[in-house]
């Protein structure tokens, strides 16, 4: 359960750090950071929903890959 609550903390950064950067100037580098932000957003999304797949389904959770 823990690792569940790093996604949603990690997901929950990305969340305010987009909320910032959306309400600032925009130039082609906050642009940038911008769609990188979301697509690491995506992607915890991702790993998150796979993550409970695998502890619904009852695989052993410490072979779960985490990377990116």
């Amino acid at each position: 359960m823990a690792d569940l609550n790093q996604f949603q903390r990690s997901i929950d950064r990305i969340n305010e750090m987009l909320h910032h950067l959306m309400h600032t100037s925009g130039d082609p580098e906050t642009t940038f950071y911008i769609q990188s932000l979301e697509k690491a957003h995506k992607t915890l999304e991702q790993k998150m929903a796979e993550y409970k797949l695998s502890l619904s389904a009852g695989k052993s959770t410490s072979l779960f890959d985490l990377s990116f």
